[in-house]
């Protein structure tokens, strides 16, 4: 078996067992509803409903921090492209 075989199989399989535990832990959470404060106004929703709009604020600030860092990215590319005379203001007209 090549490593690049294994690799994806220990991939899949712990991917898995995270999805497992994280299906686990909503199901157990299915009936409870928890004291929660949503921008200053005390509610009491459901757990489960905590845990899928967690997981998918998860997903979304992971997307929002690699969109962030391309644009770091680009931006520190795009001045080094540009040259020393325009970095740091007007050098050139001193």
């Amino acid at each position: 078996m090549k490593l690049a075989a294994l690799k994806l199989y220990v991939m899949i399989v712990f991917s898995g067992l995270i999805l497992l535990a994280a299906l686990v832990l909503l199901v157990l959470q299915w009936g409870n509803r928890a004291a929660f404060s949503l921008y200053g106004t005390n509610t009491n929703p459901r757990t489960w409903l905590l845990v899928l709009a967690s997981a998918a604020g998860g997903v979304v600030a992971w997307g929002m921090i690699k969109v962030l860092w391309r644009g770091i990215a680009g931006l520190h590319r795009l001045r080094g492209s540009s040259g020393p005379d325009t970095v740091g203001g007007s050098a050139s007209s001193a």
